[in-house]
């Protein structure tokens, strides 16, 4: 029986049905959030009998399972796609930046949704974050050896590249007031200046020219410290 089933999701009406469950539920859920979004909703949405919703996934838990390890998989081959015939790795670093941003702003209603159930996503998706990350390293990795970045962490820049790409879509999913090449070009130009030139001013030097007073001390380490904010004016 649970072959029967199988067989019957592979198939193009099947994989069609579950993918109108799956659209449906990002729909309502970017609304609403995930967790005020019922089963009802969804098979209301696609004018089928919650049977139906069962019958392709177990519950609505396994259902936002579904649809995080859809968007990674989908998100993965579209910059493999966009990437694959470029030797240069610097350039396949900035191609990775342009699939992302085209991703994430033609799938606006799915990051809605995640940015809504964004502890959940913590809790799920670090598997499917730390491959992610390592396509990054990999390239990386390849432009250190070839001299083309600075030798440093690989995980650390693609870290900071994958952190500039989701602040810079989030500002313009937001307001959409700036041209979105504009937007990517940005994301491109400070990720690339920041891997490919040299240290910039040492973390070390900039420490040694503050004076580190117990105000401050206090301001930095103990709750309630700022107060109306004398404390900050008379370090």
């Amino acid at each position: 029986m649970a072959g029967d089933k199988d067989a019957e999701r592979r198939t193009p009406a099947g994989r069609r049905r579950r993918a109108e469950l799956m659209e449906a539920a990002v729909d309502l859920a970017a609304d609403r959030g995930f967790g005020l979004t019922r089963v009802s909703d969804i098979v209301g949405r696609v004018g089928v009998g919650q049977g139906v919703f069962y019958w392709y996934f177990d519950s609505k838990d396994a259902l936002f399972r579904e649809i995080l390890g859809d968007t990674t998989r989908r998100l993965r081959l579209f910059q493999g796609a966009f990437i694959s015939d470029e030797p240069d790795p610097v350039r396949r670093i900035a191609k990775g930046i342009v699939a992302s941003f085209d991703f994430i702003v033609r799938n606006a209603q799915l990051f809605a949704l995640l940015d809504h159930e964004m502890e959940r996503v913590r809790r799920n998706a670090r598997a499917g974050g730390r491959v992610h990350m390592l396509d990054t390293v990999r390239h990386i990795c390849e432009a250190i050896d070839l001299g083309l970045v600075r030798s440093s962490d690989a995980a650390y820049l693609a870290r900071a590249i994958s952190g500039v790409v989701a602040q810079l879509t989030r500002d313009y999913l937001t307001n959409r007031s700036d041209d979105l090449d504009h937007v990517i070009q940005e994301a491109i130009d400070f990720c690339l200046s920041g891997i490919t030139g040299p240290m910039t001013i040492r973390v070390a030097e900039l420490r040694d020219e503050v004076q580190l007073t117990r105000e401050l001390r206090d301001i930095r380490d103990k709750v309630g410290a700022a107060g109306n904010g004398d404390a900050a004016r008379h370090s």
